[in-house]
């Protein structure tokens, strides 16, 4: 559950990733979400404090395109407790590979060939968006509480994205000394030692009072 780069290419593959990316901007925003930034959407759910993140992976070769959709839940409660904290926006999230989320268990993505029409790339994202509706709408019902977020988030690998949100959710939870454990965990790696964010992060947290 990390974000993945994109790679575009020549301008011929840029143009087709663009025709790709508003094709899929245009159901999303019919369905409701919002492009807070380049193929990152946001829904919220129902009148919960936790939002849907849909966001796509492009990969970009001279004969073809691979779009690799993934999935996440976003916390309004936690973006709001680590603005109190650093008094900066929230922009780190994990998203899980739609594949994941099926009963395959494993990555999954689309690819489309740059030599063919307008109706495969309209066959393409339709099967991305049947996709999402599907699968994406059954995991963003399933985990929008605090627990189940919790329990997504210490299962992943100890990395910069989680060790910011997970002590956010703990902190949510009433569990602030458990957030406190789990960051310390994470104290010997070379990322942590490397980044005066995250080592900022850790006091101002331990610190922080409601």
């Amino acid at each position: 559950m990390s974000l993945i780069g994109c790679s575009f290419g020549n301008k011929k593959n840029v143009g087709a990733v663009e025709k790709i990316r508003q094709s899929l901007r245009k159901s999303l925003l019919e369905d409701g979400y919002h492009e807070s930034r380049p193929l990152y959407f946001v829904k919220d759910i129902g009148n919960l404090p936790f939002y849907r993140i849909v966001w796509f992976s492009f990969n970009v070769t001279p004969y073809t395109t691979y779009i690799e959709p993934c999935y996440g839940v976003g916390s309004h409660d936690a973006d709001s407790l680590y603005r109190r904290i650093t008094h900066r926006r929230m922009k780190r999230f994990c998203v899980i590979n739609t594949g994941y989320l099926q009963p395959m268990n494993s990555s999954k993505g689309w690819f489309r060939l740059q030599d063919k029409d307008e109706r495969q790339q309209n066959i393409v994202c339709d099967d991305i968006i049947e996709d999402l509706r599907y699968y994406g709408e059954a995991f963003f019902n399933r985990v929008s509480n605090i627990e189940s977020l919790i329990g997504i988030y210490e299962k992943l690998e100890n990395t910069e994205v989680t060790f910011v949100y997970t002590p956010l959710l703990y902190m949510i939870n009433g569990e602030k000394e458990k957030g406190i454990d789990y960051m310390k965990l994470s104290l010997e790696e070379d990322w942590f030692k490397n980044s005066k964010e995250m080592q900022r992060f850790f006091r101002n947290y331990i610190s922080y009072e409601e």
